[in-house]
């Protein structure tokens, strides 16, 4: 028998269970609710509640909110937060401040130039960032700048190939297994280094480079007809590319565009064919083929096996190779390419040379006019086949006609001259007889760049190669390399000088030897090399050490289980350094969270809501279409599987990566990640730690609904329940509009990880660590514990593939809207609110007497509240507050609310999620049919779609909370501001 608490009072919607009320209570138990609801609320509730108070390391209070009921161990509607050394994770709680760098930190950016960190801030200069995955290079915009007075202490960073970065303790740097707070950082221990460090950045003039005179002559000598020219004009103008000047956002592209296509691309150019195409590895075209797409023109990469058959001057040559290219048929485009300087079919047999507009740009525009073409044609860094600590020299190469020998000659002296301002030396070959064609004898003329080790540091530092992720990676590897064996050299060196000037001193032999080996651990010499120092006297610098790596065992181990160029260095050391000024940090529009500063890599079930440009007026004709189409294109139901066909492995990249993987394959946009929480992926998600069984059940249902209260419905606003105008029209909210809101999570994938967790708590949670609780259900390990670490982490894979799985469902909600309006989705304004979780555990950063502490949160049917310029939102609703959604039964309405300061500093940022169960679902099925219930809905105007009968009959609104009831006590709780009520005119039901 549960007995009934004696509440105290605290204010119209928050009463208070004392201590007292049950033995063991760590911690009272708060329920926010107003009188109406608190009496409705069944009592296992809040013996539910005062169970989770009795956990290890509960901290301030064991929340209910509103829509609270009964649910597995802790009540749905449940918020507790635990301490992270003494307090719990439990899969009953989740359901079935700034890291900072220094000011003069060097930002790498995506067009291979580098600003302080410090000169960013006020957001002048708009650039994307690289961002590493574990598979490659991602180019992602700045969300937010930070900066804040130093308050922290600061720590310096120095690798073993020199380079040096200057952050707060708690700045993370990636390591082989993930970020990790410089506080955690030993010295030895491997770190993630980009070594490119490309050329400072020098703002552009607002010279002409393109302009329609100049486009329409270029046409007119080709011989293009007048008809064509205007076509192509208009195309152009509609892209913004009809004018184009040094400082214009998109030449950057250009230029890289350019340099690879006088490299290894063609322009065909007739009066009956106009197009261009580029070839390469698969993976560097979609590189390319990304850039086309960003100037607003489509591109197709073609496979073809090809047999070649070429006379030269060693003999006759065949082979067989599978060639890649990617072909633009845009007339517009080849136009452009040939109006910034490309030449038109066989580049063997005519003049050309570096555009003049290339040779008078920054410095970082010519790096990027190199690096592209280097891409296409420049050999692979290479070490030597008897020497492999050394490496040859890199070669780029121009074929010529023997009519045009000094053009090429003159070319390569132009790439010459541009090395020489980067201080890079370089040579150029006498033209060698290649091969004999159609056209004549064609000449090899050959630009070689010396190989001694400072010359290829600075050419693959500083110039680098675009457009060739294969060249990229051993090129910075070869940086790595160079630098630790130029500094072991060094070291070496002064070791050599030391032993000398001990022995001269009088200092024994023996002596020398014990003290060099102890203070450098014999990490650069042996006995034997002190003893040569001493005696034998050295006329040429010391090589390195036998027992180093040649480079193809280094490249190997340094680059393990990396993909995108980064290189693992050892730290040589950490020290607290002297700091007084700003430090800074970014919110980046990317999962990975990282970018590349001073060559370091730094660092669930639930509601979206997707608004529309679209009026009831002009939806209502088409409902019941509308509704029937995405009745069959999102699956729902017990055992639904979705359309995205999918192997088990691929399955593994989706929990980890969540709605990135699905935008990355086409399943929705890049705004819609930074309008989801966590932007869509939560970090420490490790497939590693899931069960075969767990895999097995999720891998094809991604893009489902699912069944039970999981819903999509289509909803209308009304004017008169728009309670803040203004929050609502900067939601992009107005009246008489159309919505869509689904409820949805990570289906039997979700269920079985907390399935397995549970299993592995109840075995070790008293034996191991001699917890007792009060509900099997509230099987808990301590957060950091071994079994509490592999359930956190199996915990977010399953948050991950809910965010994908309603990341597709958004797409296919767009596509059926984009057949029956017969418009682009984005033309029909269908941009995505936001998407909140319900079941999560999350470790976040409060106010706790007196004191910032971080806990894990759990919140169990429950939605995160941030209130707004909360450092978690950092972005467009940063100023406002996390927008909540609320979805009420399918018979009533949903809301749409903003989160407050007053979360954060009462319920550790949460609030109610629904409206909340009154009745079991067996009791809803005996009580209502579901055949009744959907006739009598769309008596209403409410269209139903369902696979179950019965399950709608589990649904009912008569089941639930009165939602109103329970917003309007959040609201006046203050927990949440309400801002509009959505009411529904057609379901889908699981």
């Amino acid at each position: 028998m549960i007995k009934k608490p004696d509440f105290t009072k605290i204010n119209d919607t928050l009463w208070e269970i004392s201590t007292s009320y049950k033995e063991g209570m760590n911690v009272p138990v708060r329920v926010y609710a107003t009188k109406k609801i608190l009496d409705s609320m069944d009592l296992a509730v809040f013996d539910q509640a005062s169970n989770v108070a009795t956990l290890p390391g509960i901290q301030k209070y064991s929340y209910v909110m509103p829509d609270g009921h009964s649910g597995y161990g802790f009540p749905i509607g449940g918020v507790a937060a635990f301490d992270l050394n003494e307090g719990v994770i439990s899969p009953g709680g989740v359901g079935f401040d700034i890291n900072c760098l220094v000011g003069d930190s060097e930002i790498l950016t995506e067009h291979g130039y580098r600003l302080k960190i410090k000169d960013m801030v006020d957001g002048r200069i708009k650039v994307s960032l690289p961002v590493l995955t574990k598979k490659k290079a991602h180019n992602a915009e700045i969300l937010l700048y930070l900066r804040r007075k130093a308050r922290d202490d600061v720590y310096e960073i120095t690798t073993e190939t020199g380079h040096v970065i200057k952050a707060t303790l708690d700045h993370p740097l990636l390591t082989p297994t993930g970020m990790k707070e410089i506080k955690h950082l030993e010295k030895d221990e491997l770190i993630a280094l980009y070594p490119f460090k490309g050329v400072e950045y020098t703002e552009p003039n607002d010279d002409e480079i393109i302009s329609p005179e100049l486009l329409r002559e270029v046409m007119k000598k080709i011989g293009l007809s007048d008809q064509s020219i205007k076509s192509i004009m208009n195309e152009l103008k509609k892209r913004n590319l009809h004018e184009i000047k040094r400082n214009s956002p998109l030449l950057s592209t250009l230029i890289k565009l350019l340099a690879y296509s006088i490299g290894n691309g063609t322009v065909y150019m007739t009066e009956k064919r106009v197009s261009s195409a580029f070839w390469g590895r698969r993976e560097d075209l979609l590189t390319i083929k990304k850039d086309i797409e960003k100037l607003g023109f489509s591109a197709n990469i073609y496979k073809r096996d090809r047999r070649h058959r070429i006379s030269t001057r060693y003999g006759e040559v065949r082979f067989e190779i599978t060639e890649y290219s990617l072909h633009v048929p845009a007339r517009a485009f080849a136009v452009l390419l040939v109006a910034l300087g490309c030449p038109i079919g066989n580049k063997a047999n005519q003049v050309f040379q570096i555009p003049n507009w290339i040779k008078e740009s920054p410095k970082w525009h010519k790096r990027l006019f190199l690096a592209s073409y280097f891409g296409a044609e420049m050999s692979s860094p290479k070490e030597m086949n008897k020497h492999p600590y050394n490496f040859y020299m890199a070669s780029v190469s121009v074929n010529k006609t023997s009519r045009f020998i000094e053009s090429g000659l003159k070319f390569m002296y132009e790439i010459k001259e541009i090395l020489s301002e980067f201080g890079i030396k370089s040579t150029i070959a006498n033209p060698e007889k290649e091969y004999s064609g159609r056209h004549g004898d064609t000449y090899r003329i050959r630009l070689h760049v010396l190989s001694n080790p400072e010359n290829l540091i600075q050419l693959y530092q500083t110039i680098g190669f675009e457009y060739n992720i294969e060249k990229t990676k051993r090129a910075n590897a070869v940086i790595v390399y160079l630098l630790i064996k130029e500094n072991m050299i060094k070291e070496r060196t002064m070791i050599a000088q030391l032993a000398k000037e001990k022995y001269k001193s009088g200092t024994s032999t023996i002596q020398i030897i014990k003290e060099i080996m102890e203070e450098t651990k014999g990490e650069y010499v042996n006995p034997r090399f002190v003893i040569r120092s001493i005696y034998e006297g050295r006329k040429t610098m010391p090589r390195i050490p036998t027992k180093y790596n040649n480079f193809k065992e280094f490249y190997k181990d340094s680059t393990k289980n990396l993909n995108n160029g980064a290189v693992w260095v050892k730290i040589r050391n950490k020290e607290k350094v002297k700091y007084d000024g700003y430090v800074y940090d970014f919110t980046m529009n990317h999962h990975a969270h990282n970018f590349i500063a001073n060559g370091f890599v730094v660092s669930n079930c639930g509601m979206r809501l997707v608004r529309t440009d679209l009026t009831f007026d002009e939806v209502k004709p088409k409902l019941k279409e509308l509704i029937e189409k995405l009745f069959k294109k999102v699956p729902s139901g017990v055992g639904a599987t979705g359309f995205v066909k999918i192997s088990k492995d691929e399955f593994k990249k989706v929990v980890e990566e969540g709605s990135r993987w699905a935008v990355e394959h086409g399943y929705g946009w890049e705004e819609d990640l930074k309008r989801t929480e966590e932007n869509g992926c939560m970090e420490g998600a490790d497939v590693n730690k899931i069960s075969q069984r767990a895999i097995t059940r999720g891998y094809d249902q991604i893009g489902t609904l699912g069944s039970g209260n999981h819903y999509l419905e289509i909803q209308v606003v009304k004017e008169e329940n728009i309670f803040d105008k203004e929050a609502a029209k900067k939601l992009g909210i107005f009246p008489n509009q159309v919505v869509v809101m689904f409820h949805c999570g990570s289906r039997g994938f979700g269920h079985q990880i907390a399935t397995d967790s549970l299993n592995v708590f109840l075995n070790v949670m008293e034996s191991k660590y001699k917890i007792k609780i009060r509900d099997k259900e509230l099987a808990c390990a301590p957060f950091n514990s071994p079994e509490g670490q592999t359930y956190f982490s199996a915990m977010k894979c399953g948050m991950n593939m809910a965010f994908a799985n309603r990341q597709v469902i958004l797409h296919r909600i767009r596509e059926v809207f984009s057949e029956v309006f017969k418009s682009d989705p984005e033309k029909l304004g269908m941009h995505q609110i936001y998407d909140v979780t319900h079941n999560t555990a999350k470790v976040e950063k409060y106010l706790i007497d007196g004191n910032w502490k971080e806990v894990i949160v759990h919140r169990k049917g429950a939605t995160r509240a941030f209130g707004p310029e909360n450092q978690e939102m950092k972005g467009e609703y940063y100023k406002l507050g996390q927008p909540v959604i609320i979805g009420g039964s399918m018979e009533t309405g949903s809301y749409l609310l903003l989160g407050t300061k007053k979360a954060e500093e009462e319920t550790f940022g949460s609030t109610a999620h629904g409206s909340g169960r009154t009745m079991s679902r067996a009791q809803a099925k005996h009580q209502f049919r579901g055949d009744q219930l959907q006739k009598d809905m769309e008596k209403r105007g409410i269209i139903v779609k369902t696979d179950s009968l019965s399950g709608l009959a589990e649904e009912a609104g008569a089941a639930y909370k009165n939602i109103d009831d329970v917003v309007e006590a959040i609201d006046k709780a203050g927990i949440s501001k309400k801002v509009v009520r959505f009411v529904p005119v057609a379901n889908i039901k699981g």
